[in-house]
């Protein structure tokens, strides 16, 4: 029986997502006659009752990056659990207390169920004794099957730790299997690391491998002298490690097959995590068209695959179409994308609304979060559920620190926009950011109030030295220095031979600016008000219905409700507001209202906290969610932004690689009269 290759995928990936290496990869495999087989580690790790520090039933703590720390001993005996478990506890709360502007006895922190020391160490205890086990299973499926490569992915560098341990002791029971690690935590310097400190290691993917995959199997069977020829890998030589040239990224992504995950869903059926969600993961692109232009200063994916390349609306649609028929997909498909074209609206979203109506599935998605209210609809109607826009802070000076290519006003609308359509916005803050002032965080906590009835961040942390991103690249600029791996990276690699300066990818780093008394105490004050605005939210607290030519507004922010009508030019402006405009345009559009009288309505509003007025460009925007009247309104709003999506597309319009222009908030002349409710 000739042997097979394995592709494998360890924790601390998330057992409720599919892994969309093994996915793809395999799908390459088969379609070139090589036979492969997944095994899904992350499915091995025994599920308690209790979530772990990690909170392994909640995938959202899986990027922290001591989580992989639990394999730590099994790797390096010499490093016991106990340094383990102190290390990932004083870790573990340093976070929670957002490294020192929040302390932990000052706030009610919970993480199953209590936040003390001893249950942290507790649980990592239990932790590490899960991932003594899950080795072992591995290694039983692994030694009950033909294989004669390992394939492992790596997408986070929590899988690191596990998936090296399980390479040592592959190459203890059967010395001649090959092991082959790749995904974005081996990408570039940092796989070329590991293969020169692990051994056990013959060769890794340093980017893409969908292109690569098949020579690189044929030539570890068969051609060793010919990897040299292959692009994009590292491999190990007679005399050493060698890295080859870097490839062309792959242009044509329509050429990649749908991702096969019929062996995910018969593990997970066997396993101990049958009944948890399961989420569908499937790209439309690679790369960062916004990062090409400007990378966002902190961001380190992509590293040397930021060319952005979308598939076509057509082969997306067959992707969608062919995982819901074939899957279960009631918790619905998640994009991998770092970011959605904006050229989807004008043929993807058409496509995708008429698919809703006959298959509804609920999709998820990142995007630019300065989109208008017409593309909102066409993403409520296409059946998006869940949004990141990437939001980051809603202070202008801090957006443009950042590079976001957004601004305050942008921001509001964003999340306002989704969350009365029904999709739910996903979004974190990010903290200490070099440039920003004291000033910054006052302005965020003054806007606060006018925003606590919109969904809070789901994290607000301090930004991360990210290797890949310009603060890394270019530390010099941004008043960075001292840069060092993190604490913790030494107990995961003691091993001296190991060049952790080039082998981890979140870093220390010293700033003059960033640790100043004033600007830590203002960072602490707008920590506290957003995490009160996370304790205290509720859907429906200030929101609007319309009836006609007249607005009813009610509030239920205070202790008492209130409620007020809006008629006539009033009701015309406070919708007129809803996407957010400067006063001089305000004044221009209702030409026939004296200065005064139109200055008045608006501080009234403000004073309301009905709109919000952002300085220093004096632009005023409603705040208030619209409720509509029934779902059929709804439902007709959005399938008219569809139906002028679909005009623009049979007229040939031109599409940019950018966003299409803002709708009128209406189409007629105000009639005259006075600005008064």
């Amino acid at each position: 029986m000739s042997e097979k290759v394995l592709l494998l995928t360890m924790p601390w990936a998330t057992p409720v997502h599919r892994s969309l290496a093994l996915g793809l990869l395999s799908a390459i495999l088969r379609d070139h006659g090589i036979e492969s087989e997944c095994l899904y580690g992350n499915l091995l790790l025994p599920r308690r009752a209790a979530s772990s520090v990690y909170a392994i039933q909640d995938p959202g703590h899986y990027e922290d990056r001591s989580a992989g720390l639990a394999f730590a001993p099994y790797l390096y005996p010499q490093v016991t659990p106990a340094q383990i478990a102190e290390e990932v506890a004083e870790r573990h709360l340093a976070i929670v207390g957002r490294e020192g502007h929040l302390e932990t006895s000052h706030w009610r922190l919970d993480v199953a169920g209590q936040a003390t020391r001893d249950k942290l160490v507790e649980q990592t205890l239990e932790d590490i004794e899960g991932a003594g086990i899950c080795l072992e299973r591995c290694m039983q499926r692994i030694q009950a099957g033909s294989y004669d490569i390992v394939g492992m992915s790596l997408t986070f560098e929590t899988q690191l730790i596990g998936s090296l341990a399980l390479a040592r002791r592959i190459r203890q029971f059967r010395p001649d299997m090959r092991i082959i690690l790749g995904g974005a935590a081996c990408t570039s310097n940092q796989g070329v690391a590991i293969l020169k400190a692990f051994d056990t290691i013959d060769a890794v993917c340093l980017g893409e491998a969908d292109a690569i995959v098949v020579p690189l199997i044929e030539g570890l069977r068969t051609k060793p002298s010919k990897l040299a020829n292959i692009p994009g890998i590292a491999y190990r030589g007679m005399d050493g490690v060698f890295a080859t040239r870097q490839p062309e990224p792959i242009r044509d992504l329509d050429w990649i097959p749908r991702p096969n995950y019929d062996p995910y869903v018969e593990q997970k059926a066997a396993s101990e995590w049958t009944g948890s969600p399961t989420v569908l993961l499937f790209e439309t692109s690679r790369g960062c068209w916004w990062g090409e232009k400007h990378l966002c200063s902190f961001c380190g994916l992509n590293a040397e695959t930021l060319t952005y390349r979308s598939k076509s609306a057509q082969r997306v649609m067959q992707d969608i179409a062919g995982l819901c028929e074939r899957y279960d997909t009631t918790d619905g498909l998640q994009a991998v994308d770092n970011i959605f074209d904006p050229r989807y609206f004008a043929d993807l979203a058409p496509r995708l609304a008429a698919f809703q109506k006959q298959t509804p599935v609920t999709l998820f998605f990142e995007i630019k979060s300065n989109i208008n209210l017409n593309q909102m609809y066409q993403l409520a109607a296409s059946g998006f559920g869940t949004l990141q826009p990437g939001i980051e802070a809603f202070n202008d000076h801090i957006l443009s620190l950042m590079d976001k290519g957004a601004n305050t006003i942008q921001q509001i609308n964003f999340i306002k926009w989704a969350h009365q359509l029904g999709i739910s916005p996903t979004y974190n803050i990010l903290m200490r950011n070099p440039g920003e002032t004291a000033q910054d965080y006052r302005d965020m906590i003054a806007l606060l109030p006018y925003i606590e009835h919109l969904p809070p961040p789901n994290g607000i942390a301090n930004m991360q030295l990210e290797r890949y991103s310009p603060y890394f690249l270019n530390p010099a600029k941004y008043g960075i220095r001292h840069v060092r791996p993190k604490h913790h990276y030494r107990l995961m690699f003691p091993d001296e031979r190991v060049d952790i300066d080039e082998l981890v990818y979140q870093f220390d780093f010293d700033h003059d600016e960033l640790d100043a008394p004033d600007l830590v105490a203002a960072r602490r004050d707008f920590l506290i008000a957003t995490l009160n605005w996370k304790a205290a939210f509720k859907v429906h607290r200030l929101i609007y219905h319309r009836w006609n030519s007249k607005i009813l507004i009610l509030d239920r922010r205070g202790k008492s409700d209130h409620s007020e009508w809006l008629s006539g030019l009033a009701a015309d402006v406070f919708l007129f507001l809803d996407q957010g405009h400067p006063f001089n345009v305000i004044r221009r559009r209702f030409p026939t209202v004296p200065e005064q009288v139109l200055q008045a309505f608006l501080d009234r509003m403000v004073a309301a906290k009905y709109v919000y007025r952002h300085m220093p460009k004096d632009t005023y925007v409603t705040v208030a969610l619209r409720v509509y009247e029934d779902q059929e309104q709804c439902r007709k709003e959005m399938d008219a932004a569809v139906e002028q999506s679909q005009a623009r597309r049979r007229n040939r319009a031109a599409v940019p690689h950018g966003l299409v222009a803002l709708e009128p908030a209406f189409a007629s002349a105000p009639a005259p009269g006075s600005c008064g409710s």
